[in-house]
């Protein structure tokens, strides 16, 4: 009986955890959503009468294109909008989901901007593929979630699905 109940209890503390991450994620992405991946439960941008910002395309498949100016801007745009929340000790982070994360690595300017400096094993990782690195005056973040945020939220959902067996 204490098995079950144990059993039981695990599964609940792990929707749990993954309810906390869907919510966090949803807060940062401006609107949370059931777990359907369809039905909108809150829009923070309606919500606090803000404008949605546009998507920022990052061309990281060019060789050609400007990392350090595409994140000079963001920043500069994030500053510029926070109306003076955003100060001198502000660092800026950004979560990367998997594919965007070892693009931006492996991008050459990146790689010609670590080169030959000690903080290149940042960009190897040291055989973490979750890795931390700075470039462009933000600190780019390899996301851990269970799925990236993606649309549906697969692997919540199927976590979901077992647990109500």
């Amino acid at each position: 009986m204490q098995a079950e109940y144990l059993r039981r209890m695990a599964r609940v503390r792990e929707d749990m955890e993954l309810t906390h991450e869907h919510h966090r994620m949803g807060a940062l992405m401006g609107t949370l959503l059931d777990a359907d991946g369809a039905t909108v439960i809150y829009d923070f941008y309606e919500e606090f009468g803000l404008t949605r910002p546009a998507v920022i395309q990052w061309n990281l498949d060019s060789e050609a294109f400007n990392i350090r100016g595409a994140a000079a801007a963001l920043v500069r745009d994030m500053s510029t909008k926070s109306r003076g929340a955003i100060n001198q000790s502000t660092t800026d982070h950004a979560l990367a989901g998997d594919e965007f994360y070892d693009k931006l690595v492996s991008h050459p300017k990146v790689e010609r901007t670590y080169l030959n400096y000690q903080a290149a094993a940042e960009l190897r990782g040291n055989g973490n593929p979750y890795g931390t690195f700075q470039f462009g005056g933000v600190t780019w973040h390899n996301y851990r979630g269970t799925d990236d945020y993606l649309p549906g939220l697969a692997r919540w959902k199927q976590l979901r699905d077992r647990s109500t067996t």
